[in-house]
């Protein structure tokens, strides 16, 4: 039980941590953890010898990589509504 407990707290911190690095203005930070996934998810396919088995494991273990580009893709509709706020304000100081 208390396995279950660091694996919950590990993947929460995770998701944390991808939605603060989607957030940052440099709009590569949040692709950090989706790339380790899809790095990740190719070694371990690459490491079976059946191919059914390699597709399996692909497909399975890039299932978390639609999660975390969704995320990244809600954080930055975000970012760049704040940005676009900033620039009207500017805007309007300008004239």
């Amino acid at each position: 039980m208390i396995y279950l407990g660091m694996v919950f707290f590990v993947i929460c911190t995770i998701g944390i941590l991808h939605v603060w690095l989607s957030r940052r203005n440099n709009p590569y930070f949040g692709l950090i953890i989706p790339s380790l996934n899809i790095l990740i998810s190719t070694l371990l396919s690459m490491m079976t010898t059946d191919f059914f088995v390699a597709f399996y494991v692909l497909f399975t273990t890039s299932v978390p990589l639609i999660i975390w580009m969704g995320i990244y893709k809600i954080c930055r509709i975000y970012v760049n509504k704040k940005i676009n706020v900033q620039i009207n304000k500017m805007r309007i100081k300008d004239l």
